[in-house]
């Protein structure tokens, strides 16, 4: 669920995949004054990127990189990154829509609910783990020392809750 600053009114959200070529239709950069990072790295590791939207604009919202963790140790969505866009972000002056974090961790949520068992995994910065901690993940998981971070999870139960709690009528798609 994002919420438009100026309004207080809750605003529909879309969500699409994207690809590399969408990087350039949407301007979505790695700049100082810009996406902090590099939306093309994702898709060397096979993950797969989504693009949150407003309904009826065409500007990204925010993006998520996630993983199909397919082995059968851990049949999981490892959440590789995750950013609002420039506009949305806490320092922004113009900023747009709050919500955009959460809606992005929820549809994660979701991804994994509807292709695994909830299961979502993710690396935090630290500045971002009480986010994740009031949004029912636990601090858990697995890493190896050298990624850094703190490694997270959210187990089924929490992803539902999620779901059910910031995205209110389901996931719509753009196509």
């Amino acid at each position: 669920m994002i919420i438009d600053i100026r309004t207080g009114q809750t605003v529909n959200e879309r969500f699409k995949a994207l690809n590399r070529e969408d990087l350039i239709t949407y301007d979505i950069k790695k700049a100082k004054d810009s996406w902090q990072f590099d939306w093309k790295r994702p898709f060397s590791r096979d993950s797969i990127v989504f693009g949150l939207f407003a309904e009826g604009e065409n500007r990204v919202q925010g993006l998520l990189a996630l993983y199909p963790n397919n082995d059968p140790d851990f049949l999981c969505v490892d959440l590789d990154w995750v950013e609002s866009a420039p506009h949305n972000k806490r320092i922004a002056l113009d900023r747009k829509y709050v919500g955009v974090g959460k809606t992005l961790v929820s549809f994660a949520c979701w991804y994994s609910l509807e292709h695994f068992d909830g299961h979502v995994m993710l690396s935090s910065k630290s500045s971002k783990v009480p986010l994740y901690l009031g949004m029912g993940a636990l601090h858990g998981g697995f890493q190896s020392e050298e990624e850094g971070g703190h490694p997270m999870i959210f187990y089924p139960q929490s992803s539902k809750k999620n779901v059910e709690r910031y995205l209110l009528g389901g996931v719509t798609w753009i196509r």
